[in-house]
């Protein structure tokens, strides 16, 4: 049987929206997380990568397919696999997640200081980001490369009987205790017959909004899913000053969390035909669309929804230009026993947004224009998109569209 790396970049993402007993609204500045100019340099090809990753998967899916990644995750992972290649696929891949301006040691860098500030910077709000390496017994590790991630990433490093029971249960333990009991049972046994090495990155994120949405304005209306049929669904309703801009056809809300560092922003078309509801944005940054955006007040109507998604990565992966990272012989700095290994990559990822919870083509089409089609509304009745980002860095930590309902 032939040897195999499961990179579970499995983005095993647990996502919880929800509200609090009151209203977070002190006034006050929420704190922001320093970055160098290489840093910033670094968030903006991360979120580039964020938001590839989401169109490659949007090409792939079906059409009523509810999709939703953890892209900060997937990085995070990509970074691992980075630490530990060769140094022709090394420098090809920095040149990718970077953006081509930086070293490894940048990278890594801003790698090790989102870790230790995502957790921190909004008391109201619960961020948890952990990984780990397990090998199979028979694998000699190189102690570089596990010395550079728990430093970096604090990952754990465990030697296991792959295809074992004991192995299964480990790592379910590993992954039912990372995403705070969301996903109890990633794992069969069977599955992990023949595998060398599994990569797993868990992040789990848990945000109050700022302003509630009131249960009791929560009514039944009505939502065009993508294939033309219209749901029931319980649309939750509220009247709030959030950031909005005009992008082409797409509409854009950023909803706050907490003390203002999380949003949630909510991409929304002009009808249910768009597309992808990515593809307005065009060539544009994200970075410059969310520095357009000005204050509005608006009447917002979002449907309480949630996401079960899983989805094996590896095509999307070599789509965006990594393959090389996807070749065991690239990887000898990790272990030689790689060699003849494939490597295949996971994401699994849980969203829910409810009241109580838990939890631009160009530069010069970016506008602050007020939606004129709906007036001071913001509907979503329709297929959208949403991103989930820490506002001071501009990192995107979640993303994904909404279908059908």
């Amino acid at each position: 049987m032939k040897s195999y790396i499961f990179f579970i970049s499995v983005v095993l993402s647990a996502l919880f929206v929800s509200c609090s007993s009151e209203s977070i609204e002190d006034g006050t500045t929420p704190p922001t997380i320093p970055l160098t100019r290489s840093e910033i340099e670094i968030v903006s090809a991360e979120n580039t990568f964020a938001l590839n990753m989401l169109t490659e998967l949007l090409k792939e899916s079906n059409s009523d397919e509810n999709i939703c990644i953890s892209p900060l995750c997937a990085f995070f992972n990509f970074s691992m696999l980075t630490t530990g290649a060769n140094p022709e696929t090394q420098k090809v891949a920095l040149e990718r997640l970077t953006n081509g301006n930086s070293s490894l040691e940048d990278l890594n860098q801003l790698n090790q200081k989102l870790l230790s500030t995502l957790v921190s910077i909004d008391r109201q709000t619960t961020v948890m980001n952990n990984s780990s390496a397990w090998f199979d017994n028979s694998v000699s590790v190189g102690q570089e490369f596990t010395d550079n991630i728990a430093s970096v990433f604090n990952a754990q490093t465990a030697f296991v009987d792959m295809g074992s029971s004991e192995a299964e249960s480990a790592i379910n333990n590993w992954v039912n205790s990372s995403s705070n009991g969301l996903i109890k049972k990633f794992v069969e046994y069977k599955e992990t017959e023949g595998r060398l090495m599994s990569l797993i990155c868990t992040s789990y994120f848990k945000g109050n909004w700022t302003k509630k949405f009131n249960k009791e304005d929560t009514k039944l209306g009505d939502f065009l899913n993508s294939n033309g049929k219209k749901s029931r669904v319980m649309m939750m309703r509220k009247n709030e000053d959030v950031k909005y801009i005009s992008v082409n056809d797409l509409h854009i809300v950023s909803i706050p969390f907490g003390n203002g560092s999380f949003s949630m922003f909510v991409l929304l078309p002009d009808d249910v035909s768009t597309g992808s509801a990515i593809e307005p944005l065009g060539k544009t940054s994200w970075n410059e669309i969310v520095k357009g955006m000005t204050t509005r007040t608006f009447n917002i109507q979002l449907p309480r929804f949630g996401i079960t998604w899983a989805n094996d990565m590896t095509d999307i992966a070599s789509s965006l230009g990594y393959g090389d990272l996807f070749n065991g012989d690239n990887l000898s700095p990790i272990s030689p026993d790689l060699k003849y290994a494939s490597i295949s990559m996971k994401q699994q990822t849980v969203f829910q947004v409810d009241e109580e919870g838990a939890t631009v083509a160009s530069a010069s089409a970016v506008n602050g224009d007020i939606m004129s089609v709906s007036g001071m509304n913001f509907i979503v009745d329709r297929p959208f998109a949403f991103i989930i980002q820490e506002n001071s860095s501009g990192t995107i930590l979640f993303a994904g569209k909404v279908n059908k309902l």
